[in-house]
């Protein structure tokens, strides 16, 4: 290459010089610098024209190189050229492919960026999650019993059984059982861990689900009132679905109405916060899914029987939106109290 260059030259920043048939290149600084056969010092910038690596000196050693050039008998000293730097000379060449790649690569992003957009709602569409087959449908009625059985004095075995129907009540579109120990560790606070088996006759996606729960219920009484705390943690398994978590926040108070009775009811109200912080069964339009506004009174008919009619508001979070409907429900239940000797 450094045959085919004139004495003189610029090649990417450099000076080709000859002097007694030997060839040196020098990159200078604001005056291109001619070299001899060899030059001893350590402000040499000069090689030789088969060598491997070149050696620079910045533009403020050029006097001195120059001076030095004149003792050891340098002839050849070039035209004044200005100073470029070898990474913008190096660029001027290969700048037309430089300018192609870099537009590949644009292209390229865009493509993927495209797809990746192009492909949400595709997505969306063919794995579409169903509705939750527990959501309530226009007026519904719920039913259930419950069952309490005295283990001892601080512990029960609790059972329940639920029946629900929507569209006016002539629908049963959902039943389940579930079951726990009850332990009252404190007397202001029950522990039940619960098993829950569920089914949702005639639901298109999901016919069973298995669930498994911790009842987490603070309360303090505080003469007619007592207000209440519970917070029910379930991990849900449904058919044909993956599972996921879900926490429960209920709180709620309880007032004792001042009636003259040997048995008084007591007014229940209470509001209920559905939350899923991973990922969800089934389709809603974020991670808060429900909440359920409840107002009740209980009715204590004997020491072991009573009944609670209740009025309860349910919200569902849709992915198109909020979607509330009405609900009555009436729960029984039933004390079976440890015989003592």
């Amino acid at each position: 290459m450094l045959d085919s260059v004139e004495e003189g030259a610029e090649l990417e920043g450099f000076v080709r010089v000859t002097k007694n048939a030997s060839t040196y290149i020098h990159r200078g600084g604001r005056r291109a610098i001619g070299t001899t056969d060899q030059l001893r010092t350590s402000h040499s910038t000069c090689s030789s024209a088969n060598a491997a690596t070149l050696q620079f000196h910045s533009p403020a050693k050029t006097t001195g190189f120059r001076a030095m050039l004149s003792r050891v008998g340098a002839t050849a000293l070039e035209a004044p050229i200005p100073f470029r730097r070898t990474a913008e000379l190096g660029s001027r060449g290969n700048a037309p492919a430089a300018r192609r790649r870099t537009k590949r690569r644009i292209v390229c992003l865009l493509a993927v960026f495209c797809g990746c957009v192009l492909a949400v709602p595709a997505r969306a569409q063919q794995t579409q999650e169903p509705e939750d087959p527990e959501d309530e449908k226009q007026i519904g009625l719920w039913i259930d019993q419950g069952v309490s059985i005295d283990l001892s004095t601080n512990k029960s075995l609790d059972i329940e059984f639920h029946e629900r129907f929507d569209d006016g009540a002539s629908n049963f579109y959902e039943y389940f059982v579930q079951g726990g120990v009850a332990f009252r560790l404190r007397p202001w606070f029950t522990l039940i861990p619960i098993y829950r088996y569920q089914r949702f006759p005639g639901n298109p996606t999901t016919d069973y689900e298995n669930r498994v729960q911790l009842n987490l219920t603070l309360g303090i009484s505080r003469g007619s009132w007592r207000p209440t705390l519970r917070t029910l943690i379930e991990g849900r398994f449904p058919d044909n679905r993956p599972s996921s978590a879900r926490i429960r926040f209920r709180p709620g108070v309880e007032y004792t109405l001042p009636l003259r009775m040997a048995r008084r009811p007591v007014l229940i109200a209470s509001n209920e916060f559905f939350i899923v912080p991973g990922s969800n069964s089934f389709s809603s339009g974020g991670n808060y899914t429900q909440n359920r506004v409840q107002v009740g009174v209980r009715l204590p008919i004997s020491d072991s029987v009573s009944a609670r009619p209740y009025y309860l508001l349910q919200s569902v979070n849709l992915p198109t939106g909020w979607d509330t409907n009405q609900i009555v429900g009436v729960s029984l239940a039933f004390k079976i109290r440890r015989k003592t000797k």
